[in-house]
């Protein structure tokens, strides 16, 4: 579970609010292929602005870390509190995974 701390305070009279988590470190190891690829996401930073805890109205987000400490993934976006939509544009700087093929 990630907790998001408010970055700002909310406006009088308005239950928006902006949120950022601190900095954390992912690591995933698949061992699906022959050869086991480990993967570090580090730090990865999450904000979310305009989040409505009364309402089901979209609220904004991005994420950008490093991969491996020498790639990058930024993602960024929309989607709506309950999961129901969300619209997400996505970038990898540099990647080289070293994927197999799976037949």
């Amino acid at each position: 579970m990630l907790k998001l701390h408010d970055k700002e305070t909310a406006s009088a009279g308005n239950n928006t609010r902006s949120r950022a988590a601190d900095p954390v470190l992912i690591d995933f190891r698949d061992e699906t292929p022959d050869t086991p690829v480990n993967i570090t996401l580090s730090p990865v930073a999450i904000t979310a602005d305009d989040i409505d805890t009364a309402g089901n109205s979209k609220f904004s987000f991005s994420v950008d870390c490093a991969v491996n400490q020498k790639d990058r993934l930024h993602a960024h976006g929309t989607a709506a509190p309950d999961g129901s939509s969300a619209k997400i544009t996505s970038s990898l700087k540099n990647c080289r995974f070293p994927f197999s093929r799976v037949m």
